[in-house]
């Protein structure tokens, strides 16, 4: 964590200080929503029976962004309560190292964009791995979940340092990678995995874990290698379709009527967007994706 403070006299205000951590952000983009936002430019006369369709509107938009964010929010409070790696420390350990099993994870919005994040400073009572964990894994879910239920998403995870300049306010470095990997280079829906995360990742895993905090971090580690994956491209991707989806549904009939659902989502959308080429080339993409975890 590093303070950073801006003197009376750049700007004429009293001094402030900024609280500088690491965060682990993911972003996500609710597709399609601005054709249908622009239906209405302002509320409907009721009168006139225009209430159902600007109702249908809100269901479109409002309710799909409301969607995404109580999904990501219920999957990650289940990863957080069910790792069991973390039940292995005992609460002794916990407290000897000024951290707690779980932290708040928090929620900013503009628009049609989500955007969580947590801080990964131990100040704060984090298991810095565990927060990385378990915002993977409610990603992968919410990937899954949402394309099932025909609500096309395009996402990012990166790390990165940034300052909450209010409570559920994000701002820094992280934010910008992570908003540029989602908006400029996933281009279909998609979660991408940003560079200093792998790098993050990669260097937990190879420490010698000398405390149980430290252990436990490498083990949280280890265990998110394999929901990235590296998609067509060449980019990295959370693989929401790999080993997470094969433990949630061990049951090949359950695993097979998911993916056609996601399946036939994708297929229709490029049949009704065979006229509009950029947009059907967002679903070509996750065809091909799909096409490569078919034996899932």
């Amino acid at each position: 964590m590093v303070n950073g403070q801006r003197g009376s006299s750049d700007t004429g205000q009293v001094d402030q200080v900024w609280n500088a951590k690491n965060y682990v952000v993911a972003i996500f983009d609710v597709l399609g929503q601005s054709e249908v936002l622009q239906k209405h430019a302002r509320l409907p006369d009721i009168a006139a029976g225009a209430n159902s369709e600007f109702e249908e509107t809100l269901k479109q938009t409002l309710g799909r962004v409301l969607k995404v964010r109580k999904t990501f929010s219920n999957f990650y409070d289940s990863f957080e309560s069910r790792s069991g790696l973390t039940k292995t420390l005992d609460s002794s350990s916990l407290s000897k190292s000024g951290q707690s099993p779980s932290s708040v994870v928090k929620i900013q919005q503009f628009s049609d964009t989500v955007v969580i994040y947590r801080s990964l400073a131990p100040s704060d009572g984090n298991i810095p791995m565990r927060a990385v964990f378990s915002m993977m894994t409610a990603a992968a879910s919410t990937m899954m979940t949402c394309l099932a239920h025909r609500i096309p998403i395009r996402g990012a995870l990166e790390l990165g340092w940034g300052v909450e300049i209010a409570d559920g306010d994000i701002y820094g470095g992280v934010l910008e990678r992570a908003h540029f990997l989602e908006r400029q280079v996933a281009k279909y829906p998609r979660v991408l995995v940003g560079s200093e995360l792998i790098n993050y990742l990669h260097a937990w895993c190879s420490t010698l874990g000398n405390s149980p905090i430290e252990e436990l971090n490498r083990r949280l580690a280890v265990e998110c290698m394999p929901h990235i994956s590296t998609d067509t491209d060449g980019k990295s991707v959370v693989d929401f379709l790999g080993d997470l989806f094969r433990n949630a549904y061990p049951d090949i009939k359950d695993r097979r009527e998911v993916a056609n659902a996601i399946a036939e989502f994708a297929n229709d959308e490029l049949a009704k967007h065979a006229d509009r080429p950029e947009i059907a080339a967002k679903y070509l993409g996750l065809s091909n994706y799909l096409q490569s975890r078919s034996s899932n």
